[in-house]
């Protein structure tokens, strides 16, 4: 270890040099110090390359508390393109840590207490060191609550209504306050978050808030023009105009038909794209009009 910025340049410190520098350091600013187990001692000793800092210890407030924050949860959640994108009130089912019903939360059974720790008068030090009877925590379980085993929480399958707003995308998250893990020893719940898991829809495709989908159409209707009906993706019969002269793959435009912006007035568009449907199998009256119709344009080969 290399201690930088002393006269003469770096100094090598062995471990043996720094330690006592170290705790002294943490004694000078009442840091308990932990416990010494066989012949060896565990310290707060934050180290980096070529620098130890005396002061990158964290701070501990004793007696400590059994309540601790609850961990957060994530659920993946499957929903069909109409409900990612007009929203729907989705059930799902969560497997997390709840409060103990029993003890709410208190540990130990109904009609009994924690217990004052005699050995540290409550405190959860003695001589400056955490205190091995109750672990730091200043007092002892006496009696724990049997439907929990003095946890403060149990496991519990929910079930919960999730409201998915219209709009939402894939690998989106709904975040569910407190309807995540309950902390040990009855601490605050974490949060819940809804993952969206956006399934293919077999018409329609979806690129940010604009919607895809394709139409056929026979090769005479895009010569000659028509007008068709299209069903949207919530249901709708719309009436298309396809201009004479329409060309294989041509695009067409509707506005304000696709995914309503999220958090915002207004919607995207809906792309339809024309597929030219040309008859594999003519008649030869058929075939008879065809070379006509090119005879006139003068393409016949």
């Amino acid at each position: 270890m290399l201690q930088e910025g002393v006269p003469g340049g770096p100094e090598l410190l062995s471990f043996a040099t720094i330690y006592p520098r170290v705790r002294q350091h943490l004694a000078e600013v009442n840091f308990p110090l932990p416990q010494q187990r066989g012949t060896g001692t565990v310290e707060h000793l934050a180290l980096t390359r070529n620098r130890a800092y005396l002061g990158a210890v964290p701070d501990v407030t004793y007696p400590l508390s059994r309540a601790q924050p609850g961990a957060d949860a994530i659920l993946r959640l499957e929903l069909d393109l109409p409900e990612t994108v007009y929203g729907v009130d989705a059930p799902v089912t969560v497997d997390t840590a709840v409060l103990c019903p029993t003890c709410e939360g208190a540990l130990h059974a109904p009609g009994s207490t924690l217990q004052a720790c005699g050995t540290c008068r409550n405190t959860g030090l003695v001589n400056g060191n955490q205190c091995l009877e109750c672990r730091g925590f200043g007092n002892t379980i006496f009696q724990p609550c049997a439907n929990c085993d003095g946890d403060g929480r149990i496991r519990l399958t929910r079930a919960l209504t999730v409201d998915i707003p219209a709009g939402v995308e894939d690998g989106m998250r709904i975040r569910l306050a407190r309807q995540g893990e309950v902390g040990p020893g009855g601490g605050t719940a974490g949060d819940l978050y809804i993952e969206i898991a956006e399934l293919p829809h077999d018409v329609f495709s979806r690129d940010n808030n604009d919607l895809h989908c394709q139409l056929s159409v026979d090769v005479t209707d895009a010569i000659l023009g028509c007008v068709v009906s299209l069903h949207t993706l919530d249901k709708q019969k719309l009436s298309i105009r396809i201009p004479a002269g329409s060309q294989p793959a041509t695009r067409l435009r509707l506005r304000g038909y696709g995914v309503p912006h999220l958090r915002a007035d207004g919607a995207g568009d809906l792309y339809v794209r024309l597929n030219v449907v040309i008859p594999a199998n003519l008649s030869p009256e058929q075939q008879r009009m065809i070379r006509q119709f090119a005879d006139n344009r003068g393409t016949t080969p």
